[in-house]
Protein backbone atom coordinates (compact mmCIF):
# COMPACT_ATOMS: atom_id res chain seq x y z
CA UNK A 1 0.00 0.00 0.00
CA UNK A 2 1.06 3.74 0.02
CA UNK A 3 2.87 4.79 2.76
CA UNK A 4 0.39 7.53 3.34
CA UNK A 5 -2.76 5.58 2.93
CA UNK A 6 -5.48 5.96 5.05
CA UNK A 7 -6.54 3.28 6.77
CA UNK A 8 -9.90 4.82 7.19
CA UNK A 9 -10.35 2.90 3.66
CA UNK A 10 -10.20 -0.37 4.61
CA UNK A 11 -13.81 -0.66 5.58
CA UNK A 12 -15.15 2.38 3.60
CA UNK A 13 -18.43 2.00 0.89
CA UNK A 14 -17.57 3.26 -2.75
CA UNK A 15 -20.95 4.09 -4.77
CA UNK A 16 -20.36 4.18 -8.46
CA UNK A 17 -22.25 5.98 -10.95
CA UNK A 18 -22.26 6.71 -15.08
CA UNK A 19 -24.07 10.27 -15.12
CA UNK A 20 -25.69 9.09 -18.45
CA UNK A 21 -27.57 5.95 -17.43
CA UNK A 22 -28.00 7.19 -13.26
CA UNK A 23 -30.88 9.34 -13.80
CA UNK A 24 -33.12 10.11 -17.04
CA UNK A 25 -31.97 13.58 -17.75
CA UNK A 26 -27.93 11.95 -17.49
CA UNK A 27 -26.88 15.01 -15.74
CA UNK A 28 -24.31 16.06 -13.00
CA UNK A 29 -27.59 18.84 -11.54
CA UNK A 30 -29.96 15.24 -11.47
CA UNK A 31 -28.22 13.27 -9.09
CA UNK A 32 -28.29 15.83 -6.88
CA UNK A 33 -31.79 15.02 -5.61
CA UNK A 34 -30.40 11.76 -5.60
CA UNK A 35 -27.67 11.91 -2.64
CA UNK A 36 -29.35 11.82 0.10
CA UNK A 37 -30.86 8.32 -0.73
CA UNK A 38 -27.43 6.93 -1.49
CA UNK A 39 -26.03 8.65 1.91
CA UNK A 40 -28.73 6.63 3.73
CA UNK A 41 -27.33 3.53 2.43
CA UNK A 42 -23.70 4.62 4.52
CA UNK A 43 -22.08 5.25 1.43
CA UNK A 44 -18.18 6.95 2.12
CA UNK A 45 -17.16 7.65 -1.31
CA UNK A 46 -18.94 8.39 -4.63
CA UNK A 47 -16.59 7.15 -7.82
CA UNK A 48 -17.93 8.80 -11.15
CA UNK A 49 -16.98 7.29 -14.07
CA UNK A 50 -15.15 9.51 -16.91
CA UNK A 51 -17.24 12.87 -17.03
CA UNK A 52 -14.91 14.07 -19.81
CA UNK A 53 -16.08 14.45 -23.82
CA UNK A 54 -16.21 11.83 -25.69
CA UNK A 55 -14.42 10.96 -28.91
CA UNK A 56 -16.60 10.82 -31.95
CA UNK A 57 -14.04 8.64 -34.51
CA UNK A 58 -14.78 4.79 -34.49
CA UNK A 59 -17.21 5.15 -31.86
CA UNK A 60 -19.21 2.55 -30.11
CA UNK A 61 -22.16 2.45 -30.05
CA UNK A 62 -25.13 5.62 -30.46
CA UNK A 63 -22.97 7.74 -27.31
CA UNK A 64 -19.66 6.28 -27.29
CA UNK A 65 -17.98 4.73 -24.52
CA UNK A 66 -16.63 7.26 -21.14
CA UNK A 67 -13.50 5.87 -21.40
CA UNK A 68 -12.87 6.72 -24.95
CA UNK A 69 -11.68 10.45 -23.49
CA UNK A 70 -11.36 13.44 -26.00
CA UNK A 71 -9.88 15.67 -23.48
CA UNK A 72 -8.65 15.18 -19.78
CA UNK A 73 -9.43 19.14 -18.85
CA UNK A 74 -12.68 19.11 -20.12
CA UNK A 75 -16.25 18.34 -18.85
CA UNK A 76 -18.66 16.01 -21.16
CA UNK A 77 -20.92 18.86 -22.44
CA UNK A 78 -24.19 16.27 -22.28
CA UNK A 79 -23.56 16.20 -18.38
CA UNK A 80 -23.11 19.98 -17.84
CA UNK A 81 -20.65 22.57 -17.35
CA UNK A 82 -17.41 23.01 -14.84
CA UNK A 83 -20.07 25.02 -12.92
CA UNK A 84 -22.44 22.25 -12.70
CA UNK A 85 -20.09 19.84 -11.54
CA UNK A 86 -18.75 21.99 -8.77
CA UNK A 87 -22.32 22.26 -7.60
CA UNK A 88 -21.96 18.56 -7.56
CA UNK A 89 -19.13 18.04 -5.70
CA UNK A 90 -20.25 20.51 -2.99
CA UNK A 91 -23.23 18.94 -2.98
CA UNK A 92 -21.55 14.93 -2.03
CA UNK A 93 -19.11 17.00 0.07
CA UNK A 94 -22.34 18.73 2.41
CA UNK A 95 -23.49 15.39 2.53
CA UNK A 96 -19.95 13.69 4.78
CA UNK A 97 -19.47 11.82 1.06
CA UNK A 98 -16.12 12.17 -0.51
CA UNK A 99 -15.90 12.36 -4.73
CA UNK A 100 -13.51 10.28 -7.00
CA UNK A 101 -12.82 10.31 -10.95
CA UNK A 102 -11.68 8.34 -13.42
CA UNK A 103 -8.33 8.91 -14.64
CA UNK A 104 -8.38 6.73 -18.31
CA UNK A 105 -4.66 7.44 -18.87
CA UNK A 106 -3.60 3.74 -20.44
CA UNK A 107 -5.54 5.31 -23.67
CA UNK A 108 -7.07 7.82 -25.45
CA UNK A 109 -10.09 8.61 -27.87
CA UNK A 110 -8.67 8.35 -31.95
CA UNK A 111 -9.49 12.04 -32.66
CA UNK A 112 -8.92 13.46 -28.70
CA UNK A 113 -6.54 16.52 -27.98
CA UNK A 114 -3.35 14.37 -27.57
CA UNK A 115 -4.03 12.23 -30.68
CA UNK A 116 -4.42 15.33 -32.99
CA UNK A 117 -1.56 17.95 -31.11
CA UNK A 118 0.68 15.89 -29.38
CA UNK A 119 1.53 12.25 -32.03
CA UNK A 120 4.78 11.71 -30.78
CA UNK A 121 2.90 10.68 -27.24
CA UNK A 122 0.99 8.21 -28.81
CA UNK A 123 2.21 4.21 -28.35
CA UNK A 124 3.45 2.93 -31.55
CA UNK A 125 5.09 0.10 -31.05
CA UNK A 126 7.79 -1.30 -33.50
CA UNK A 127 6.12 -0.09 -36.34
CA UNK A 128 5.71 3.50 -36.16
CA UNK A 129 2.15 3.66 -36.50
CA UNK A 130 -0.14 4.88 -33.40
CA UNK A 131 -1.57 1.67 -31.80
CA UNK A 132 -3.06 -0.19 -28.31
CA UNK A 133 -2.71 -3.45 -26.85
CA UNK A 134 -5.86 -4.68 -26.52
CA UNK A 135 -7.17 -4.64 -30.00
CA UNK A 136 -10.70 -4.82 -29.01
CA UNK A 137 -10.67 -1.32 -28.12
CA UNK A 138 -11.19 0.29 -31.25
CA UNK A 139 -12.05 3.34 -30.38
CA UNK A 140 -8.78 4.78 -28.62
CA UNK A 141 -4.89 4.53 -29.37
CA UNK A 142 -2.21 4.07 -26.78
CA UNK A 143 -0.34 6.78 -24.78
CA UNK A 144 3.52 5.97 -24.90
CA UNK A 145 4.94 6.65 -21.27
CA UNK A 146 8.58 7.06 -22.49
CA UNK A 147 7.74 10.52 -23.00
CA UNK A 148 8.43 12.97 -19.72
CA UNK A 149 6.17 15.58 -21.65
CA UNK A 150 3.25 13.63 -21.25
CA UNK A 151 3.82 12.81 -17.53
CA UNK A 152 4.18 16.35 -16.37
CA UNK A 153 0.30 17.19 -19.11
CA UNK A 154 -0.87 14.13 -17.13
CA UNK A 155 -0.50 15.25 -13.70
CA UNK A 156 -1.31 18.79 -14.08
CA UNK A 157 -4.17 17.38 -15.23
CA UNK A 158 -4.63 15.58 -12.25
CA UNK A 159 -4.07 18.70 -9.98
CA UNK A 160 -6.48 20.81 -11.78
CA UNK A 161 -9.48 18.57 -10.76
CA UNK A 162 -7.56 18.68 -7.39
CA UNK A 163 -8.11 22.38 -7.47
CA UNK A 164 -11.83 21.82 -8.70
CA UNK A 165 -12.60 19.92 -5.16
CA UNK A 166 -12.52 16.33 -6.17
CA UNK A 167 -10.90 13.97 -3.29
CA UNK A 168 -9.24 11.49 -5.20
CA UNK A 169 -9.04 9.23 -8.69
CA UNK A 170 -10.07 5.71 -9.27
CA UNK A 171 -7.45 4.99 -12.52
CA UNK A 172 -8.26 3.05 -15.36
CA UNK A 173 -6.63 -0.47 -16.35
CA UNK A 174 -3.62 0.97 -13.88
CA UNK A 175 -1.51 -2.22 -14.50
CA UNK A 176 -0.70 -1.07 -18.12
CA UNK A 177 0.89 1.95 -17.26
CA UNK A 178 4.95 2.30 -15.63
CA UNK A 179 5.25 2.21 -11.54
CA UNK A 180 7.32 5.01 -12.15
CA UNK A 181 4.91 7.29 -13.41
CA UNK A 182 1.95 6.23 -10.61
CA UNK A 183 4.85 6.85 -8.25
CA UNK A 184 5.23 10.40 -9.27
CA UNK A 185 1.51 11.53 -9.79
CA UNK A 186 1.29 10.34 -6.21
CA UNK A 187 4.03 12.12 -4.87
CA UNK A 188 2.94 15.25 -7.02
CA UNK A 189 -0.22 15.15 -5.93
CA UNK A 190 0.64 14.67 -2.04
CA UNK A 191 2.17 17.99 -2.06
CA UNK A 192 -1.37 19.16 -3.28
CA UNK A 193 -3.73 17.56 -1.26
CA UNK A 194 -2.71 15.19 1.45
CA UNK A 195 -5.72 13.02 1.65
CA UNK A 196 -6.06 12.31 -1.77
CA UNK A 197 -7.38 8.47 -2.34
CA UNK A 198 -5.89 6.41 -5.08
CA UNK A 199 -7.76 3.25 -6.56
CA UNK A 200 -6.17 0.90 -9.28
CA UNK A 201 -8.04 -1.10 -11.48
CA UNK A 202 -6.17 -4.33 -11.85
CA UNK A 203 -6.66 -6.88 -13.93
CA UNK A 204 -7.91 -10.20 -14.01
CA UNK A 205 -4.83 -13.12 -13.83
CA UNK A 206 -5.77 -14.44 -17.42
CA UNK A 207 -5.95 -11.17 -18.90
CA UNK A 208 -2.88 -9.96 -16.96
CA UNK A 209 -0.79 -13.27 -18.04
CA UNK A 210 -2.17 -12.79 -22.14
CA UNK A 211 -0.67 -9.57 -22.20
CA UNK A 212 2.35 -10.23 -20.78
CA UNK A 213 2.31 -13.33 -23.14
CA UNK A 214 1.70 -10.67 -26.00
CA UNK A 215 5.29 -8.90 -24.71
CA UNK A 216 3.62 -5.99 -22.58
CA UNK A 217 4.91 -4.79 -19.49
CA UNK A 218 2.13 -5.02 -16.88
CA UNK A 219 2.04 -4.42 -13.50
CA UNK A 220 0.80 -7.02 -10.28
CA UNK A 221 -1.47 -5.98 -7.66
CA UNK A 222 1.55 -6.51 -5.12
CA UNK A 223 3.39 -3.52 -7.06
CA UNK A 224 0.85 -1.40 -7.63
CA UNK A 225 0.16 -1.03 -3.75
CA UNK A 226 3.29 0.96 -3.61
CA UNK A 227 1.74 3.86 -5.14
CA UNK A 228 -2.35 3.30 -4.72
CA UNK A 229 -4.30 2.94 -1.44
CA UNK A 230 -6.55 0.08 -2.65
CA UNK A 231 -6.57 -2.39 -5.44
CA UNK A 232 -9.61 -4.07 -7.42
CA UNK A 233 -9.95 -7.70 -6.38
CA UNK A 234 -10.09 -9.05 -9.62
CA UNK A 235 -7.64 -11.93 -8.73
CA UNK A 236 -10.12 -12.66 -5.98
CA UNK A 237 -13.19 -12.44 -8.69
CA UNK A 238 -11.12 -14.41 -10.53
CA UNK A 239 -11.40 -17.38 -8.69
CA UNK A 240 -14.97 -16.86 -7.42
CA UNK A 241 -16.02 -16.80 -11.52
CA UNK A 242 -14.24 -20.07 -11.62
CA UNK A 243 -15.69 -21.17 -8.61
CA UNK A 244 -19.22 -20.52 -9.75
CA UNK A 245 -18.60 -21.95 -13.03
CA UNK A 246 -17.83 -25.42 -11.02
CA UNK A 247 -14.46 -25.24 -12.69
CA UNK A 248 -13.19 -25.32 -9.06
CA UNK A 249 -13.92 -26.32 -5.31
CA UNK A 250 -14.73 -23.98 -2.63
CA UNK A 251 -11.90 -24.15 -0.81
CA UNK A 252 -9.26 -23.20 -3.93
CA UNK A 253 -11.23 -20.42 -3.81
CA UNK A 254 -10.93 -19.64 -0.19
CA UNK A 255 -7.27 -20.58 0.26
CA UNK A 256 -6.49 -17.73 -2.39
CA UNK A 257 -8.40 -15.48 -0.27
CA UNK A 258 -6.46 -16.40 2.53
CA UNK A 259 -2.88 -16.31 0.41
CA UNK A 260 -3.85 -12.59 -0.28
CA UNK A 261 -2.55 -11.72 3.24
CA UNK A 262 1.34 -13.31 2.80
CA UNK A 263 0.85 -12.38 -1.03
CA UNK A 264 0.39 -8.22 -0.41
CA UNK A 265 1.74 -5.46 1.88
CA UNK A 266 0.59 -5.66 5.52
CA UNK A 267 -2.52 -3.69 6.05
CA UNK A 268 -3.40 -3.87 1.95
CA UNK A 269 -6.50 -2.98 0.86
CA UNK A 270 -8.74 -4.89 -1.66
CA UNK A 271 -11.87 -3.27 -3.12
CA UNK A 272 -14.38 -6.32 -3.01
CA UNK A 273 -17.18 -6.79 -5.16
CA UNK A 274 -19.94 -8.47 -6.84
CA UNK A 275 -20.32 -6.40 -9.85
CA UNK A 276 -19.17 -3.14 -11.88
CA UNK A 277 -19.50 -1.56 -15.15
CA UNK A 278 -17.45 -4.20 -16.66
CA UNK A 279 -19.22 -7.06 -15.35
CA UNK A 280 -22.68 -9.20 -15.20
CA UNK A 281 -25.08 -7.70 -12.45
CA UNK A 282 -25.06 -9.64 -9.57
CA UNK A 283 -28.12 -11.35 -9.73
CA UNK A 284 -26.87 -12.71 -13.28
CA UNK A 285 -23.87 -13.77 -11.87
CA UNK A 286 -25.62 -15.86 -8.99
CA UNK A 287 -27.26 -19.12 -10.08
CA UNK A 288 -30.00 -18.50 -7.65
CA UNK A 289 -31.91 -15.78 -4.60
CA UNK A 290 -30.02 -17.56 -2.21
CA UNK A 291 -26.70 -17.40 -3.34
CA UNK A 292 -26.77 -13.97 -4.44
CA UNK A 293 -27.78 -13.26 -0.44
CA UNK A 294 -24.60 -15.21 0.65
CA UNK A 295 -22.26 -14.33 -1.92
CA UNK A 296 -23.18 -10.24 -1.14
CA UNK A 297 -22.91 -10.57 2.36
CA UNK A 298 -19.62 -12.62 2.38
CA UNK A 299 -17.88 -10.02 -0.24
CA UNK A 300 -18.86 -7.49 2.32
CA UNK A 301 -17.79 -9.72 5.61
CA UNK A 302 -14.21 -9.71 3.79
CA UNK A 303 -11.87 -7.11 5.14
CA UNK A 304 -11.59 -4.59 2.06
CA UNK A 305 -13.71 -1.41 1.25
CA UNK A 306 -16.78 -2.68 -0.85
CA UNK A 307 -18.03 -0.95 -4.14
CA UNK A 308 -21.57 -0.79 -4.66
CA UNK A 309 -22.42 -0.14 -8.41
CA UNK A 310 -25.45 1.88 -8.78
CA UNK A 311 -29.00 0.26 -8.61
CA UNK A 312 -26.77 -2.96 -7.28
CA UNK A 313 -28.51 -1.72 -3.66
CA UNK A 314 -31.92 -2.95 -5.36
CA UNK A 315 -31.17 -5.87 -6.96
CA UNK A 316 -31.47 -4.81 -10.54
CA UNK A 317 -30.55 -7.29 -13.49
CA UNK A 318 -30.41 -4.29 -15.74
CA UNK A 319 -26.84 -4.63 -17.77
CA UNK A 320 -25.00 -2.15 -18.18
CA UNK A 321 -25.49 -0.15 -21.46
CA UNK A 322 -22.11 1.26 -21.46
CA UNK A 323 -22.21 2.93 -25.52
CA UNK A 324 -26.03 3.48 -25.00
CA UNK A 325 -28.61 6.09 -22.66
CA UNK A 326 -30.82 3.15 -20.85
CA UNK A 327 -31.44 4.85 -17.70
CA UNK A 328 -31.58 2.64 -14.13
CA UNK A 329 -35.01 1.60 -13.57
CA UNK A 330 -35.45 2.65 -10.11
CA UNK A 331 -38.66 1.80 -9.61
CA UNK A 332 -38.26 -1.88 -9.79
CA UNK A 333 -36.59 -1.79 -6.48
CA UNK A 334 -36.11 -4.71 -4.19
CA UNK A 335 -36.88 -3.44 -0.85
CA UNK A 336 -35.91 -6.53 1.43
CA UNK A 337 -32.68 -6.63 -0.82
CA UNK A 338 -32.02 -3.48 0.08
CA UNK A 339 -32.66 -3.46 3.36
CA UNK A 340 -30.10 -5.70 3.49
CA UNK A 341 -27.37 -4.15 1.94
CA UNK A 342 -28.29 -1.49 4.31
CA UNK A 343 -27.58 -3.54 7.16
CA UNK A 344 -24.66 -5.05 5.97
CA UNK A 345 -23.00 -1.38 5.37
CA UNK A 346 -23.94 -1.14 8.71
CA UNK A 347 -21.98 -4.05 10.14
CA UNK A 348 -19.37 -2.95 7.85
CA UNK A 349 -19.04 -0.08 10.08
CA UNK A 350 -19.30 -1.64 13.71
CA UNK A 351 -16.64 -1.25 15.84
CA UNK A 352 -15.56 -4.93 15.69
CA UNK A 353 -15.18 -4.70 12.15
CA UNK A 354 -13.39 -1.39 12.05
CA UNK A 355 -11.14 -2.11 14.84
CA UNK A 356 -11.16 -6.57 15.47
CA UNK A 357 -8.83 -8.78 14.01
CA UNK A 358 -10.50 -11.17 10.75
CA UNK A 359 -10.23 -15.31 10.39
CA UNK A 360 -11.64 -16.86 7.94
CA UNK A 361 -12.10 -20.70 8.14
CA UNK A 362 -11.73 -22.81 4.88
CA UNK A 363 -14.61 -25.66 4.52
CA UNK A 364 -15.75 -27.78 1.64
CA UNK A 365 -18.96 -26.94 1.57
CA UNK A 366 -20.03 -23.60 3.12
CA UNK A 367 -18.11 -20.49 4.46
CA UNK A 368 -16.94 -19.87 8.46
CA UNK A 369 -15.17 -16.49 9.14
CA UNK A 370 -15.33 -13.77 12.11
CA UNK A 371 -14.32 -10.54 13.06
CA UNK A 372 -13.25 -10.42 16.72
CA UNK A 373 -12.21 -7.20 18.94
CA UNK A 374 -12.06 -6.67 22.63
CA UNK A 375 -13.73 -9.82 23.65
CA UNK A 376 -17.06 -8.94 21.76
CA UNK A 377 -17.15 -10.54 17.87
CA UNK A 378 -19.25 -11.54 14.87
CA UNK A 379 -18.95 -15.13 13.49
CA UNK A 380 -20.51 -15.22 9.82
CA UNK A 381 -21.72 -18.40 8.27
CA UNK A 382 -22.67 -18.35 4.54
CA UNK A 383 -24.33 -21.03 3.42
CA UNK A 384 -23.20 -20.20 -0.55
CA UNK A 385 -23.82 -24.37 -1.49
CA UNK A 386 -27.49 -23.86 -0.03
CA UNK A 387 -26.69 -27.16 1.87
CA UNK A 388 -28.82 -28.45 4.43
CA UNK A 389 -28.42 -29.89 7.81
CA UNK A 390 -25.85 -29.64 10.47
CA UNK A 391 -22.13 -28.29 10.11
CA UNK A 392 -19.30 -27.68 12.56
CA UNK A 393 -18.51 -24.30 13.09
CA UNK A 394 -15.73 -22.68 15.20
CA UNK A 395 -18.19 -21.21 18.12
CA UNK A 396 -19.13 -22.23 21.66
CA UNK A 397 -22.36 -24.43 22.46
CA UNK A 398 -24.91 -21.39 23.70
CA UNK A 399 -27.89 -19.23 21.52
CA UNK A 400 -26.58 -16.06 19.57
CA UNK A 401 -28.44 -13.84 18.02
CA UNK A 402 -28.76 -13.15 14.65
CA UNK A 403 -27.00 -9.13 13.12
CA UNK A 404 -29.39 -10.07 10.29
CA UNK A 405 -32.56 -10.99 11.32
CA UNK A 406 -34.39 -11.15 14.53
CA UNK A 407 -33.99 -15.21 14.55
CA UNK A 408 -32.04 -16.78 17.16
CA UNK A 409 -29.76 -19.84 16.25
CA UNK A 410 -28.33 -22.69 18.67
CA UNK A 411 -25.24 -23.69 18.69
CA UNK A 412 -24.95 -27.26 20.21
CA UNK A 413 -22.05 -29.88 20.92
CA UNK A 414 -20.17 -27.38 18.11
CA UNK A 415 -22.70 -27.94 15.18
CA UNK A 416 -25.41 -25.47 13.66
CA UNK A 417 -27.99 -25.74 12.00
CA UNK A 418 -27.34 -24.54 8.51
CA UNK A 419 -29.78 -21.66 6.80
CA UNK A 420 -30.57 -20.72 3.34
CA UNK A 421 -29.90 -16.87 3.88
CA UNK A 422 -26.37 -15.88 5.41
CA UNK A 423 -25.87 -15.49 9.46
CA UNK A 424 -23.89 -13.68 11.21
CA UNK A 425 -23.82 -14.02 15.02
CA UNK A 426 -23.00 -11.90 17.94
CA UNK A 427 -21.07 -13.17 20.81
CA UNK A 428 -19.29 -12.02 23.88
CA UNK A 429 -16.40 -14.11 25.00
Amino acid sequence: MAKDTQQTLQNSIIYEIFVRNHTPEGTFEAIIPDLDRIKSLGVDIIWLMPIHPIGKQNRKGTYGSPYSVADYRLINPEYGSIESFITLIQEIHDRGMKVIIDVVYNHVALDSKIATEFHDWLYKKDTGVATRKVQDWTDVVDLDYTQPELWDYQVESLKFWIQIGIDGFRCDVASLLPLDFWRFAHEEILEQKKECIWLAETLSPDFLVSLRNRGNEVLSDGELHEAFDLTYDYDGFYFLKQYLAEEIGLNEYLNYILAQDFIYPGHYIKLRFLENHDQKRAPLLCENNFSLYNWTAFQMFLKGSFLLYAGQENKSSQPTALFEKEPINWNDADNDFNLFIKRMIRFKKSDIVQNGKFTLYPNVDFIAAKWEWEGKGFFGIFNVENISGERKIYLSDGTYSNYLSKGQFDVHKGKILMNEMPVILRYNK
